[in-house]
């Protein structure tokens, strides 16, 4: 079965406003989640290949093993769509609370949770109205469960993953492993149920997952730091670009490292030496750095998912081998 990719995301696109034709009373969550759905990188966004977006990526996995049900799989995309962009949203809320109590009450903050769990409300919705028998429904729903609590619980300990505190390469992405890459295996977890996968190829499914998530992650966190609509550059979050800035810094025993040190203790400073210290960043190549490892990871988990096809594809032709 040969589909455009246009048509899929038409139809994946048509199911999330079905959903929110449920929830139309809530018309400031519908228009706040049109902005969100628009954000580059989500299914909204005009110049993010259809594909490349969680919902894509799902609908692509579930042709390619054999799910032929256009509409349960475009509505399983829908779901996935909604669900990362609640984790997105969480993480975002976790960024803007800082490990502050008191910031969690202010209207705005409320609200922007309350939205986020809204959406993963309607993620939930999606899996439910899914067209697929009760018994596979209730696996699904505990895979959904179990996995997006992990991934909560890893972007909650991520959460203090700040400025002093020491990080390494391996720690960093051990981390986002842990967050990121529990979504990624959530993913690939729900297309192998609604494909009715062996528990191989499943396992197999869900670290290419884990791996598209952890990549996908790396280069979030590269071009959020320099980006003033997120907290990672306020908050001196962790990511790699910094990591591999720090560590740059100490070997030449230069600037970078002594002022983020001063503006840590500082923080009302940051404004003042945020180019410069961004500009450091890109001109020791922490940057490039960070996207172009990102691109590996993204193409050793392509190489994993087409061997893992053939391999599948292979069993089909000769069941009993």
């Amino acid at each position: 079965m040969t589909i455009q990719s246009t048509e899929l995301h038409n139809r994946m696109w048509d199911e999330i406003n079905r959903l929110k034709y449920d929830f139309a009373h809530m018309r400031e969550f519908n228009q706040m989640l049109d902005e969100e759905l628009r954000q580059p990188g989500k299914a909204g966004h005009l110049e993010t290949p259809f594909f490349s977006t969680w919902g894509g990526r799902a609908v692509k996995l579930g042709l390619l093993f054999g799910v032929n049900h256009i509409e349960r799989i475009t509505a399983a995309g829908a779901a996935i769509e909604l669900l990362m962009l609640s984790a997105d949203l969480f993480d975002d809320c976790m960024d803007q609370d800082g490990g502050k109590l008191e910031s969690s009450f202010e209207p705005g903050h409320l609200l922007r949770i309350a939205f986020a769990q809204w959406i993963f409300s309607l993620s939930y919705h999606a899996f439910l109205k899914l067209d697929i028998d009760t018994g596979l429904a209730g696996r699904l729903l505990q895979e959904v469960n179990s996995l997006s609590m992990d991934a909560l619980w890893g972007q909650w300990r991520a959460d203090a993953h700040v400025y002093p505190f020491s990080s390494t390469e391996e720690r960093y992405i051990l981390m986002i492993e842990e967050s990121s890459g529990k979504l990624g295996k959530l993913v690939c977890a729900v297309i192998a149920l609604i494909a009715r996968l062996d528990q191989k190829v499943t396992d197999r499914l869900k670290e290419i997952g884990s791996m598209l998530a952890i990549s996908g992650q790396i280069s979030n966190d590269a071009r959020d730091i320099m980006n003033d609509r997120k907290l990672d550059f306020k908050r001196l979050k962790m990511s790699l670009p910094l990591i591999m800035a720090i560590s740059h810094s100490e070997r030449r025993h230069d600037f970078f490292h002594s002022m983020l040190e001063y503006i840590y203790r500082q923080p009302m400073e940051a404004e003042i030496y945020k180019q410069q210290l961004r500009d450091y960043m890109v001109n020791v190549g922490a940057i490039d750095y960070a996207n172009i490892k990102a691109r590996l990871i993204d193409h050793e988990a392509e190489l994993a998912l087409v061997a893992l096809h053939s391999d599948w594809q292979s069993k089909q032709s000769c069941p009993g081998a």
